[in-house]
């Protein structure tokens, strides 16, 4: 009984020690856990990047990922409004998906007024916004 009782703490220390060591993510994750508390991540972070080349009715923007946590962008882009903090359901620019940064051509706008835009990405368990940026389209 006391070999019984001493293999299986045995087993069941080593057991502890390896999950401990060894954390399942998919394979294109660099670290969808926070090391601090081990609390999974959905998101990664992302960044607007300035808005460029301004003219009267396009201009350009994009985003990048500063780490890879969460699960894969499945879709990406900016989006823009007149209004503050644009989502998905304004304006947008969908420029494929992944964690690597991207330019993204902001179309079809109205000289002389003033946009806000924010890089977005989204994955499985919804999407994640970059700061906005704002700037002022030209005149004519």
């Amino acid at each position: 009984m006391k070999r019984i009782l001493t293999a299986s703490l045995l087993f069941i220390f080593s057991a502890a020690i390896f999950s401990q060591c060894i954390k399942i993510t998919t394979p294109e994750l660099e670290n969808p856990y926070d090391s601090e508390s081990e609390a999974y991540i959905p998101f990664p972070d992302l960044t607007t990047t300035q808005v460029s080349a301004i003219q009267a009715t396009s201009a350009q923007s994009g985003g990048v990922f500063t780490n890879r946590f969460g699960k894969p962008i499945t879709r990406r882009g900016v989006c823009w409004s007149i209004s503050e903090n644009p989502t998905i359901d304004n304006s947008c620019s969908f420029d494929g998906t992944g964690q690597t940064g991207f330019v993204s051509e902001i179309t079809n706008l109205t000289p002389s007024t003033t946009y806000y835009v924010r890089a977005f990405g989204t994955n499985v368990d919804g999407t994640v916004y970059g700061n906005q940026q704002i700037f002022t389209t030209l005149s004519e």
